[in-house]
């Protein structure tokens, strides 16, 4: 895909639609889902989060070391 846009990247949302408590095998799932999804860009990559919500970013934007810019 030229560009490939990842909604709402919050914590408990993406990419499970559950809580924080995982275990091992789940959050490594977890990291192979935004990998997966990310990396299927190929010019564009882009995250659209919603501040206004309470939410923190996912942990698998730290994962990838994805910093937040306004």
């Amino acid at each position: 895909f030229e560009a490939v846009a990842i909604i709402k990247p919050h914590e408990g949302l993406i990419p499970f639609g559950q809580g924080v408590t995982r275990n091992s095998a789940e959050e490594a799932d977890g990291q192979r889902l935004m990998y997966v999804a990310a990396t299927r860009a190929k010019r564009i990559l882009m995250f659209f989060t919603d501040s206004g919500e309470g939410r923190n970013h996912s942990r698998y934007l730290d994962w990838m070391e994805i910093s937040r810019s306004s």
